[in-house]
C-alpha cells in the first residue's frame, strides 16, 4: 500500500506538470495557478483556502490564495466559483471568488458577523447563515454575482436545538431538523411547519435545481429521499442496514441527481445508493472520512480536511468508485 500511494504521488506530479502546460479554463491567475483546478480546501494552519490542482488521481495541493486576509472559517461553493469566508479580523463574512482572475474578498453587507454554519445550496446560488444562540436563519440568494438578503427565518418555535438545515437552489425552500427528530420546512414567505418526525438527523441535503431532499437518519441507519419537500410530498426509504448504512453522517448528492454518497460513522465503507432504482455499492474507505464535499465533476467528493497528510477524495465518476489520495506539496503543512 505504502508503495502504492508513493508511485501515485510521482504520477501525479507528472501528469500535473504535463496538464499545467496546457493552460487552465478560466483559473485563479491572480494565484499563479495555471492547469485544471480540481477544487478548493480549506486549511486551518494557514487560516486560508488551497487549491486542488489537477484531476482525480493526478492531484496536488497547491499553496494558499492570496485572499488578502485570514480566514477562520469557510465554505466552498459546489460549482467551485466562489467561497464565503469569515474573517479571523472582525468576523465579517466575505465572498472570494475564484474564477474571475481576483481572489481579493468583498464585505457581504447586511450579514451580521460570526456566523456558527454556512449552509450552501447544491449548486451554491443561495446560503443560509446560522447564528450561535439566535433563533434565526439569515437567507442570501443569488451567488456568486449578486448575492442578496433575502429573507430572515424565526426559527424560536423550534423547542430543540437543531441538527442539519438544508437550502433549495432557488433559496425559496430551507430544511430544518431539530435534536428531537422533528424535521421542519419553510416556505417562501419564511413560515415555519413541521413535516415529518425521524429518529436523529444528521444530515440533509437538496438535490439540484428542485424541492427533492435526501434525509440521513442517524439512529434509524436509514436514509430517506423525500419527493418535492416544499410541497410534502411521499417519504421514500432508499436505504438501510442492509445495504451498509450504519450510523450515518453526511449524505449527499452527485450533480446529475441519479445517485447519492453516504458517509457513515467512524471509519468504514462508503455506500454509493442508486437513486433510480439500482443496487448499492460499497466503496473500501480506509480512512475516516469527516465530511462529504463536492468538488469538480459529477461525483467527486472531498472526504478529508487539509492539514497533516494527505487530503482524500471519493472518485465516484471512475468506472469503479475508488477513495484516493491528493499530493502535498513542498509548501503543505
Amino acid at each position: 500500500m505504502k508503495r502504492q500511494r508513493q508511485y501515485g504521488a510521482v504520477l501525479a506530479a507528472l501528469i500535473w506538470a504535463a496538464l499545467s502546460a496546457w493552460g487552465a479554463e478560466d483559473p485563479v491567475r491572480a494565484s499563479g495557478i495555471g492547469g485544471p483546478v480540481l477544487g478548493y480546501v480549506y486549511d486551518a494552519a494557514v487560516k486560508g483556502v488551497r487549491p486542488i490542482l489537477g484531476v482525480p488521481g493526478a492531484a496536488t495541493m497547491g499553496e494558499p490564495l492570496e485572499a488578502g486576509f485570514e480566514m477562520v472559517q469557510a465554505a466552498v461553493s459546489p460549482e467551485q466559483d466562489y467561497i464565503l469566508a469569515v474573517a479571523a479580523e472582525g468576523r465579517e463574512v466575505r465572498l472570494v471568488k475564484t474564477k474571475r482572475g481576483s481572489t481579493a474578498g468583498s464585505a457581504m453587507p447586511d450579514l451580521p458577523p460570526d456566523p456558527e454554519q454556512i449552509v450552501l445550496s447544491p449548486m451554491g446560488s443561495a446560503a443560509a447563515f446560522r447564528y450561535p444562540g439566535a433563533d434565526r436563519i439569515q437567507v442570501v440568494a443569488g451567488f456568486p454575482d449578486a448575492p442578496i438578503l433575502k429573507r430572515e427565518i424565526d426559527l424560536s418555535t423550534i423547542r430543540s436545538s437543531v441538527t442539519a438545515v438544508a437550502i433549495s437552489d432557488d433559496a425559496d425552500t430551507l430544511l430544518v431538523a431539530s435534536e428531537d427528530g422533528t424535521l421542519f420546512v419553510t416556505d417562501s414567505d419564511g413560515g415555519v411547519r413541521a413535516m415529518g418526525t425521524f429518529g436523529h438527523v444528521a444530515a440533509l441535503k437538496f438535490l439540484e435545481r428542485g424541492h427533492d431532499a435526501l434525509v440521513a437518519d442517524a439512529t434509524g441507519n436509514s436514509i430517506y429521499l423525500i419527493r418535492d419537500a416544499a410541497g410534502a410530498g411521499p417519504v421514500v426509504r432508499m436505504a438501510g442496514e442492509r445495504d451498509g448504512v450504519a450510523g450515518p453522517r453526511e449524505v449527499v448528492a452527485s450533480r446529475d441527481g441519479r445517485r447519492a454518497v453516504v458517509m457513515n460513522g467512524g471509519a468504514g465503507d462508503l455506500i454509493l445508493l442508486d437513486l433510480v432504482g439500482g443496487p448499492a455499492v460499497r466503496v473500501a474507505c480506509e480512512v475516516t472520512a469527516t465530511g462529504l464535499e463536492r468538488l469538480d465533476g459529477n461525483a467527486v467528493f472531498r472526504l478529508t480536511e487539509a492539514g497533516a497528510g494527505p487530503v482524500w477524495l471519493l472518485d465516484g465518476d471512475w468506472p469503479e468508485p475508488r477513495v484516493i489520495f491528493v499530493a502535498a506539496t513542498g509548501g503543505q503543512r
